[in-house]
């Protein structure tokens, strides 16, 4: 696939493979309308089974026959939000159609049921019921697939893949653009659901955690008054680790919630976890994100008023 410089387009120059765009229209405000624009044809793979129509809002198919197509894409479509596919295959049209019938076929993934959510888990100790339910897969989202692709089983890998000859992803919150390139001697593809055990489930909550506290740190470090720059990477850590199992605790929902919490402790000493006002306004507040950033206000203009005009954060 030529094209300038985009480093992207070798990797999507497979052996001739057909390359697709699966984006995540819940990331964007009207993707169809956006993808039109491009002069491309986009497919919806998730349908109102009421009328038929597509969810604008889904993820969505869209065959690239040539760089100037990919590179449109990389222009207007954030790079969190799409996925790409190689596809082998002689006739463009017939490796859309199959491609299309193996996506809809991803658009669940079966789960233990009753396994906590990222938010609700408190700790390793849960429930690993013999039952499993289905939830949505975003494979749409590239940081998604990035967290799930390590500990799959060579089997859930064939599942996944398909007839895939490669994906490649551009995760800006992971390690970047990266192709994942289909090795031969997977077993065939098995039919159902793409099916992830209890332990596969806590190792990507534990990864998501991981990579979660990474930038709760790295935001600390960027906004942080100058008496604390010379805090220590392990001393951030330990505050991050604390002030996410006490925010969780306290009702905070959102990373963002939890950076300004960590902001809040970190401004405190840690103090601000065991104050009987401070956890009294966030355990009967309606939605504690949202009351989290009000104190993260009013500790700015605190900070503001001591300084004499200097700057504060939020």
């Amino acid at each position: 696939m030529e094209g300038p410089g985009d480093p992207i387009l070798p990797l999507l120059d497979t052996d001739g493979a057909h390359v697709f765009a699966v984006i995540d229209g819940a990331k964007l405000d009207n993707l169809q309308l956006l993808l039109h624009r491009l002069q491309l044809d986009p497919k919806p793979l998730y349908f109102n089974h009421k009328n038929g129509t597509g969810h604008a809002a889904g993820p969505h198919l869209v065959a690239c026959p040539d760089a100037a197509a990919v590179l449109d894409l990389r222009g207007a479509v954030p790079a969190d939000a799409v996925v790409w596919w190689l596809w082998p295959g002689s006739d463009r049209t017939d490796a859309l159609a199959r491609i299309f019938r193996h996506l809809r076929g991803l658009g669940k993934v079966e789960i233990p049921a009753g396994y906590p959510d990222h938010a609700g888990r408190t700790g390793p100790e849960h429930s690993r019921p013999d039952r499993y339910e289905q939830v949505l897969f975003r494979h749409a989202d590239p940081h998604v697939l990035a967290q799930v692709l390590p500990v799959l089983t060579p089997v859930q890998r064939s599942r996944l893949y398909g007839k895939a000859c490669a994906i490649v992803i551009d995760d800006p919150k992971g390690a970047g653009l990266r192709i994942a390139r289909i090795p031969g001697d997977l077993p065939a593809p098995q039919a159902g659901f793409l099916r992830l055990t209890a332990d596969q489930m806590d190792a990507i909550t534990d990864r998501r955690l991981i990579e979660s506290h990474q930038r709760i740190a790295d935001y600390l470090r960027r906004t942080m008054p100058a008496e604390y720059r010379a805090a220590s990477d392990d001393q951030l850590a330990e505050l991050v680790q604390i002030s996410d199992s006490t925010g969780r605790e306290l009702g905070l929902r959102s990373e963002q919630a939890q950076c300004r919490w960590a902001y809040l402790m970190m401004l405190s000493r840690g103090a601000a976890a065991d104050l009987p006002e401070v956890r009294e306004t966030l355990l009967s507040a309606p939605d504690p994100d949202a009351r989290v950033k009000e104190l993260m206000t009013e500790a700015a203009e605190a900070l503001r008023s001591e300084a004499g005009g200097g700057a504060g954060s939020t």
